[in-house]
């Protein structure tokens, strides 16, 4: 195994290892017994979780882009996409985004961040629900 092999399964091992430990620090019930409290929990769990692997495949100029996209996408999937905190975030990704890359429209990656953090936000909140 070349030098570089061995390097790149040492940060897949540690983006594993911060994912893990992200999720599992997510009660399955609250201290309190409060579902608010466990499905904030479990959101911010996803969401970090996901911002690691984010910081581990993006470059440093696109990465806080590449968050806002995922977390734009996780709220309007949890909370609905007509709400007060999924429109703020969407604006937030075109100030964000916008400042970033100049005016138009997603590309391919931008589109599957938003469209995953959809998907996650839409499977935390029906976990919430069975509860």
């Amino acid at each position: 195994m070349g030098e570089s092999q061995g390097g790149e399964m040492d940060r897949d091992e540690e983006l594993l290892s911060v994912v893990i430990d992200a999720l599992s620090r997510v009660p399955v019930r609250s201290i309190s017994g409060t579902a608010a409290e466990a499905r904030d929990a479990l959101f911010d769990g996803c969401r970090c979780a996901a911002h690691a692997i984010i910081d581990r495949h993006s470059c440093e100029s696109i990465r806080v882009c590449h968050k806002a996209l995922y977390d734009a996408g996780l709220a309007g999937g949890f909370y609905g996409c007509d709400s007060g905190i999924a429109t703020g975030l969407a604006s937030e990704v075109v100030k964000i985004c916008g400042a970033i890359e100049g005016e138009g429209s997603m590309n391919m990656l931008e589109g599957f961040l938003v469209d995953e953090g959809r998907k996650h936000g839409q499977v935390l909140i029906s976990f919430v629900e069975l509860d």
